[in-house]
């Protein structure tokens, strides 16, 4: 593999991992890099090479270039095509109570549903605040603690995000918790 390759993947691979990217990105990360991983057969192609397997090789060389770039390019087709924001089911939560444990999983009516944009993440609260005490865990969509004030009802709208790349964020989704 070039230099460039390593330097391209290692880069990319990074990123993926850091962002939690999903496996159909990593495939496509990988495929993209598959032309420049043969590079080496390309050595000797030239018409004056004593090397063997000239002809062989740069036809060899030739078709992995078309085929990687042509599923490269039908994968990032395809999803442009059918991908679609993640909607945010509208479940009404429910309530807490004052230094009681309280969990509520969140979930998506639609999208995030194909292969290339699953997970759902990036779980946020766009506007107003979850009761003192509560957290959104960014990652699966859990609301989660110990409400430490009774007698308050919070408003609050939430968003996530798909992991295809780029992103497409959902509506922000309106909720209340009520913390007796």
């Amino acid at each position: 593999m070039s230099v460039l390759s390593w330097c391209y993947l290692g880069t990319t691979g990074a990123a993926v991992d850091r962002a939690g990217t999903n496996s159909y990105t990593a495939a496509s990360t990988l495929l993209s890099a598959v032309p420049g991983g043969i590079q080496f057969l390309r050595c000797g192609i030239a018409k004056d090479s004593p090397l063997p397997y000239k002809t062989e090789r740069a036809g060899f060389v030739a078709v992995v270039d078309a085929a990687a770039s042509l599923s490269s390019s039908v994968m990032l087709m395809a999803a442009s095509f059918v991908t679609d924001a993640p909607v945010i089911r509208k479940t009404p939560l429910g309530n807490g109570t004052a230094w009681q444990p309280y969990t509520a999983q969140l979930s998506t009516v639609s999208g995030g549903t194909w292969v290339f944009n699953q997970p759902i993440m990036n779980w946020t609260v766009s506007e107003g605040k979850l009761p003192a005490g509560l957290t959104l865990d960014p990652v699966n969509g859990t609301i989660s603690g110990t409400p430490t004030v009774g007698g308050v009802t919070s408003a609050f709208s939430v968003t996530c995000t798909d992991s295809y790349g780029p992103p497409q964020v959902s509506s922000p989704q309106p909720m209340t918790i009520t913390i007796d």
